[in-house]
């Protein structure tokens, strides 16, 4: 994984969509799914701040990560 300023969710969001080599898809994908849930818990429990834009964005990653989960049928 490439150190970036992103999010640990974000990374591996994208890594997942980048993946080609089917083999290697389901486990990023899975890493994805739980670093995403893991910020969801994370925000739920935070009192500081308005956090919409970003659950917005989270939510809208799982269901890429879910059609990406159909359309690859794994």
């Amino acid at each position: 994984m490439h150190v970036t300023d992103e999010p640990q969710w974000k990374q591996a969001y994208v890594e997942a969509l980048l993946e080609t080599e089917p083999e290697l898809l389901p486990p990023k994908v899975q890493t994805a799914q739980c670093a995403i849930e893991n910020r969801l818990l994370e925000l739920g429990s935070q009192r500081d701040g308005d956090r919409a834009e970003e659950i917005l964005e989270l939510t809208d990653a799982q269901r890429v990560l879910r059609w990406l989960c159909q359309d690859e049928q794994f």
